[in-house]
């Protein structure tokens, strides 16, 4: 009954208002466009100084506009009265340009998100020139990394041709352009050039400056072109300066998943590469997980009590997967070789017992079966290397606190755990991962925080880096470009800190990077396989919102997903 109180309520609205104009907005070709004066005043800062402070001064009810169309005028007045507005790529750059004059920050906000979802081949470089123009710094930061992400496929397009020079130039200044050959750079600069010979061939020099090519290949480049005004431009020079930069490097190999959650609600998304900067949305569901795990090829798995789903990055699919066969908490898990692991973990009803249970669910057969139980109880994270399984486990010990603190090997072939030397002096272990083929313990020491790892040669565990002083709660660890990560996972804390590496200073520091500040509800997966990153380099935006609508989820009827 009150929705439908509030769908009349609505109408007559809208029915209303056209009978109660008081004011007109005049456009450059002299339309008056009827407005409610006291609507346009609180939507935009712009009216009220024309509408309030000087008319009522002049005792004028007319606003005049120029330089904006009457047909996006007429869109803005309809934004005023129910703040609804349909943004297409024909009228996203005359919205943002008058959105932006008429100060109407609301309508902005929506002109950027639309730039920020729905960036393409076709629009981006005409999206960058109005990012420009408006001096939107963070709106052009985004445009740019598209293109820098795309240019190998961007070059293929008609708006590519009709860039500006000065565009263009900041474009090949670019040290991160995703290009799998050199070579493609000056196919980008013969196309543009090309494309109006008379006023570009002045300007070949000066791209050429940005071309990472020695003169030998240069020279063969040259040889190669068939004859006319650019080979001729280019053999009347003496010498042709190319860039003395180095080569710019390979197209990433790696990226990174993130999944958040927050209160009852778990979203997905995905970088391009190893920067953060740029981030595809993948899924919004309303589940908060216990646990997230994913393996080499992006294939996401999250847990919630005895409740898995596992998401699909190539087909962007969620699928239900079988529950698991007992509650478990604070549980290692890890995938490998296609498989999932569920290891150890505490049971707390009806009494607290710590396991050394392990369950392995098989993706073919779509079971869970029981495989080879721990030597010791486990209750903390896993990881893998190698095809072996790597999991910290503590041995009771009535003189030691906190036990022995293991690390246990899994070998699937022989489906056995083998205890590798334990860590001396480590109080509670909090983390352990992977890195350059070793494996690497957070831990405490001392109220210090230690980041150990094992010489396989010498059969020791030894501090890797400086220790620092332990100010968390919960102290959790990830590697990101390279340099660790240790941040405060519990939500007890109020203002929680990041250190990060520096590698240089060689020493901890608290991260000012906005992203890594607070990471406590976020689970970050490094994918390092070649296949999986150019799919996705080579997925455009369409496509993505192309997978999204057509979406199967598989065995979930009862959650709702949104896909982003």
């Amino acid at each position: 009954m009150k929705s439908e109180k509030l769908n009349e309520n609505e109408s007559l609205q809208h029915n209303l208002l056209p009978h109660l104009y008081d004011g007109y907005v005049q456009t450059d070709d002299g339309k008056l466009l009827p407005v409610h004066r006291i609507l346009m005043s609180l939507i935009s800062p712009f009216f009220h100084t024309a509408f309030v402070t000087e008319g009522l001064k002049h005792g004028s009810n007319i606003c005049k506009v120029s330089g904006v169309k009457s047909e996006i005028l007429q869109l803005i007045i309809n934004f005023t009265m129910d703040e609804k507005i349909v943004i297409t790529d024909e009228n996203i750059q005359d919205l943002i340009f008058a959105s932006d004059y008429l100060e109407i920050k609301k309508l902005l906000g929506k002109c950027c998100n639309y730039i920020r979802f729905n960036s393409s081949l076709k629009n981006c470089i005409s999206l960058y020139q109005s990012s420009l123009s408006l001096d939107h710094l963070e709106l052009s930061r985004h445009c740019y990394r598209f293109i820098e992400i795309h240019f190998e496929k961007l070059v293929n397009q008609n708006s590519f041709l009709n860039v500006t020079f000065d565009i263009l130039e900041s474009i090949l200044e670019s040290d991160d352009l995703n290009v799998s050959r050199e070579s493609i750079i000056w196919e980008a600069i013969y196309s543009w050039i090309k494309a109006n010979e008379e006023t570009r061939i002045e300007r070949l020099h000066q791209l050429l400056s940005h071309l990472r090519l020695s003169q030998h290949e240069i020279s063969n480049i040259v040889k190669k072109l068939g004859n006319g005004t650019i080979k001729n431009h280019l053999l009347s020079k003496k010498k042709l300066n190319t860039s003395n930069k180095s080569k710019r490097p390979n197209p990433s190999r790696k990226c990174y998943i993130i999944v958040n959650y927050i209160a009852n609600k778990c979203t997905g998304s995905i970088t391009y590469d190893e920067k953060i900067d740029f981030i595809r949305n993948l899924f919004d569901i309303p589940i908060r997980p216990t646990s997230v795990a994913s393996d080499s090829n992006g294939n996401i798995y999250l847990i919630q009590g005895v409740r898995c789903w596992s998401y699909c990055l190539e087909q962007n699919t969620l699928e239900s997967l079988p529950d698991l066969e007992i509650f478990r908490e604070d549980y290692g898990m890890v995938v490998m070789d296609g498989f999932l692991y569920i290891i150890g973990g505490v049971i707390r009803r009806p009494s607290y017992m710590l396991l050394r249970t392990v369950e392995r669910f098989n993706p073919i057969t779509r079971r869970w079966s029981w495989i080879q139980s721990l030597q010791f109880p486990s209750k903390g994270p896993a990881t893998s290397l190698k095809g072996e399984i790597y999991v910290l486990s503590q041995r009771i010990h009535s003189q030691i606190k906190n036990g022995i603190i293991y690390v246990e090997r899994y070998n699937p072939s022989y489906n056995s755990w083998a205890l590798m030397p334990h860590i001396p002096n480590l109080e509670i272990p909090f983390s352990i991962m992977t890195h350059n083929d070793r494996i690497v313990v957070l831990g405490q020491h001392n109220n210090e925080l230690v980041l150990l790892t094992f010489d396989p040669k010498r059969k020791v565990w030894y501090t890797w880096r400086k220790t620092l002083r332990n100010v968390f709660l919960n102290p959790k660890t990830f590697i990101i470009n390279s340099s660790f990560v240790i941040y405060e996972a519990s939500d007890e804390v109020e203002n929680p800190k990041t250190f990060v590496w520096d590698k240089i200073q060689k020493k901890w520091i608290v991260t000012t990077d906005p992203f890594l500040k607070n990471l406590r509800h976020y689970n970050i997966f490094c994918i390092d396989s070649l296949r999986a990153v150019r799919i996705l380099c080579d997925r455009s935006l369409y496509e993505w919102e192309k997978l999204s609508l057509y979406t199967i989820v598989k065995g979930s009827k009862d959650i709702n997903i949104c896909y982003a």
